[in-house]
């Protein structure tokens, strides 16, 4: 069962960790960008510090969940990038994981023209 959107915003104000928000990541990505227009607590840097957070977080739940994330369309930056290839190359993550990994950081890498 999903923690309400609500209460994880809560959790935040209380905690101001990202781990807080770690549950944000189960909801479509889709879903979170439409409470950010209405949310006093998310915004667009807020979900970055999080997803940044999930890639090293020792449960790989949250990571997967982010790359998920990633290929809905949410925008990544070169730290992204950095956990993303990362994972790709560690042999303890799943190979699903490590193959999503390295396809959404080679999909950053070329769209910002990276060789």
């Amino acid at each position: 069962m999903l923690v309400p959107i609500e209460e994880l915003e809560s959790r935040w104000l209380e905690m101001e960790n990202p781990m807080a928000l770690l549950p944000l990541l189960e909801y479509s990505y889709p879903e979170v960008l439409d409470n950010i227009k209405t949310s006093k607590v998310l915004s667009s840097e807020l979900l970055e510090q999080v997803v940044e957070y999930s890639l090293r977080f020792p449960s790989r739940h949250w990571a997967l969940s982010a790359v998920l994330w990633i290929e809905n369309g949410f925008v990544i930056n070169s730290d992204i990038y950095d956990g993303l290839i990362r994972i790709s190359k560690d042999k303890t993550d799943s190979q699903r994981l490590r193959h999503k990994a390295f396809a959404q950081a080679n999909r950053w890498k070329r769209g910002v023209g990276i060789k």
